[in-house]
């Protein structure tokens, strides 16, 4: 049976954190239901942030 790497030390994985000379364009897409295959697929709203994303989207409707 292989043994289970720990890629965590091998790699000595860190956040690195760096600056861009132009502006890039971000989108978010952050969705907890859509459909598939003709019928509706839920997930919990982890983040909870479903009240606030219909609160803001209410305004271009």
């Amino acid at each position: 049976m292989a043994k289970k790497a720990d890629t965590v030390n091998v790699y000595k994985l860190k956040p690195k954190w760096f600056g861009v000379k132009k502006p890039v364009p971000l989108i978010i897409n952050y969705i907890t239901a859509w459909s598939q295959n003709g019928s509706l697929q839920f997930r919990p709203d982890v983040y909870g942030l479903d009240e606030t994303l219909w609160d803001a989207m209410k305004k271009f409707m």
